[in-house]
């Protein structure tokens, strides 16, 4: 028994789990329509997942073949005085897509140097051919919304700049396409080396190109940037530290665009913790220890302390300059804090098990729990963290959450939540249900919706009419106690076209709707609708068989000149006409 309360202490310490606040969430099923309209927790919930969203950038806003679109950040940004949730795409150059006689030395390391720009949209915002309302967008940057603004819109240093360059050649370098005519431009930065002649000769070795010896286009005031790529960079400063999969990329208030990265201190010897493999690494213990801010342009990285760390201390103490404190991270760039993804993957998992604080459950398993699934697209999937704007105390605040599950049984059993805006940055809390209320997970609603007449059909007939459905993230979104279930749903056609948002479902205490916008499924699932729906067909009892066929036959008519003009709601509705008429014939031939 002492090695098990060990086992549980030391694993919930070394995996930062040791201060997670526990606390029960009472579920009330009282929400209105009032407290829906202007809540901001509603107007952020996220209907673009970031798989058809990267997939409408890439098509619509790369621009040209040598640009791309690698990455997709969610995160928060001040707009016209409101916090809104707001997806962020960085477009990098590509010089492996040069064409043909196009990818030359030149071109690739003294020309094509750096992408330009970003794609941004709010994460719930749809315009009128169901695509997503990008407020940031074009080459050069076209910004419409107050609160972003771009001064500095060129990446030198990001995900996909894996060439060396030479910058302040007797070449101008490419900025952007305008029109039939290309801009040039010239790099004013600090990053770079000097190419004195010595460095020169050294980098000609290293890399193993003469060409960086020879090329009457390299000058006195010539630069080599090497290491461009964010990832490999910091690993070469710091090998010691465990970096993310996710760097994401931040727009600051003076207009310049960073990079972020979640670094962690991990060992394999912390006494007692349970390890675990990630990422091809094996450890058993992980920190949320360092962020690294990387500026775009010039490469230049420095280091935040976000937790104090033992390891990390030794660090410090070795390499004294290299390390600062969360005090003097800038303020706007505090704004852009978010809680790695991995991390907190990392951490659900061990939760799972190690919730189980007494050694009998814990030994005999009796209260274990999993991470749940989803459907998406046709595929069943695990759900995935993912961040919500939520009022919680009172106040709206950035989270990454995830619900959870008991082993082999599909009721949601509670949700944990982690804070990404300081001062409450990385704390971590679990909201329990009671164990007398059953509330439904995530596959159960998933099973809801497919049982669901109305929804099924239409999405049959989608699927018949040459249209690749598209079916969402599930978002377990909890609000002024209770749970609400939103489901985006995008239609494609099967040519690989850009996804289009075509409904949103709605799920709320046992009820579920289908309906063009995230406002009208929440109305018509809390029971107050501003729409007027027509109604089904009144059948009188002294209807002739001959009168009920003509009907039937009316409808069914109706129906197919409402699919014809893409009209599904309609189509749904004349086809349960049909449907109540055809029983009704049952019924008089079944008389007789």
């Amino acid at each position: 028994e002492p090695f098990i309360e060990n086992n549980i202490k030391l694993t919930n310490r070394a995996y930062g789990l040791d201060s997670v606040q526990e606390q029960v969430y009472p579920l009330t099923y009282n929400l209105t329509t009032d407290e829906i309209t202007d809540s901001p927790s509603i107007k952020n919930i996220r209907l673009w997942d970031h798989r058809p969203l990267l997939t409408t950038f890439q098509q619509r806003q790369e621009i040209r073949t040598y640009y791309g679109f690698s990455n997709i950040a969610v995160d928060r940004y001040q707009l016209s005085g409101e916090l809104v949730q707001t997806w962020l795409a960085i477009r990098e150059i590509l010089p492996d897509k040069l064409q043909g006689t196009a990818d030359t030395w030149i071109n690739r390391h003294l020309i094509y140097t750096h992408g330009i720009g970003a794609v941004m949209a709010p994460v719930n915002a749809v315009d009128e051919q169901g695509m997503p309302r990008m407020i940031v967008k074009d080459i050069p940057p076209r910004i419409e919304a107050e609160g972003i603004n771009i001064t500095q819109p060129r990446i030198y240093y990001g995900e996909q700049t894996n060439d060396y360059i030479i910058t302040n050649t007797n070449r101008e370098e490419f900025d952007y396409p305008m029109g039939d005519e290309n801009q040039y431009t010239t790099y004013a930065g600090v990053g770079g080396i000097p190419l004195t002649p010595l460095s020169k000769m050294f980098a000609t070795v290293a890399i193993g190109e003469i060409k960086l010896y020879t090329s009457e286009y390299i000058a006195e005031q010539s630069k080599l940037h090497l290491y461009r790529n964010i990832n490999e960079r910091t690993q070469k400063i710091t090998p010691y530290i465990l970096f993310d999969s996710d760097p994401h990329a931040f727009i600051s208030s003076d207009g310049k665009i960073y990079w972020m990265l979640n670094g962690f201190l991990t060992t394999n010897r912390y006494p007692y913790a349970e390890p675990i493999r990630f990422n091809n690494n094996r450890f058993n213990y992980i920190q949320d220890s360092v962020k690294a801010v990387i500026d775009a342009y010039n490469g230049t990285i420095t280091y935040y302390i976000i937790k104090d760390d033992p390891l990390l201390a030794a660090y410090s103490k070795i390499y004294p300059e290299l390390f600062k404190p969360l005090s003097s991270m800038p303020e706007d760039f505090r704004a852009h804090l978010r809680y790695s993804e991995d991390l907190f993957k990392i951490q659900t998992s061990i939760y799972t098990i190690y919730h189980m604080k007494t050694p009998e459950v814990f030994y005999n398993k009796e209260d274990l729990w999993e991470i749940p699934t989803e459907k998406y697209e046709t595929a069943e999937i695990g759900v995935e963290p993912y961040n919500v704007l939520l009022q919680i105390d009172n106040k709206l605040q950035f989270l990454t959450i995830l619900p959870f599950t008991p082993v082999n049984r599909d009721n949601m059993i509670s949700w944990m939540a982690v804070k990404q805006d300081t001062p409450d940055y990385g704390k971590i809390t679990l909201y329990k249900f009671t164990k007398e209320e059953q509330i439904y997970g995530p596959s159960q609603i998933e099973a809801r919706i497919d049982q669901d007449e109305t929804i099924s059909r239409d999405l049959t007939l989608w699927g018949q009419s040459g249209s690749r459905v598209i079916r969402g993230n599930l978002l377990v979104i909890p609000h002024k106690n209770s749970i609400l279930y939103i489901e985006p749903l995008y239609l494609a056609a099967e040519t690989g076209s850009i996804p289009e948002l075509k409904r949103v479902i709605a799920f709320y205490n046992n009820s579920v709707a289908m309906e063009p916008t995230l406002h009208q499924a929440l109305n018509k699932v809390l029971g107050a609708s501003n729409r007027t729906t027509p109604t089904g067909i009144t059948i009188p009892e002294d209807t002739t068989m001959d009168t009920l066929l003509q009907q039937t036959l009316e409808h069914y008519n109706t129906a197919k000149e409402a699919l014809i003009a893409g009209d599904i709601e309609a189509y749904g509705r004349e086809m349960k006409n049909v449907d109540k008429l055809l029983q009704e014939l049952e019924k008089q031939i079944g008389a007789k």
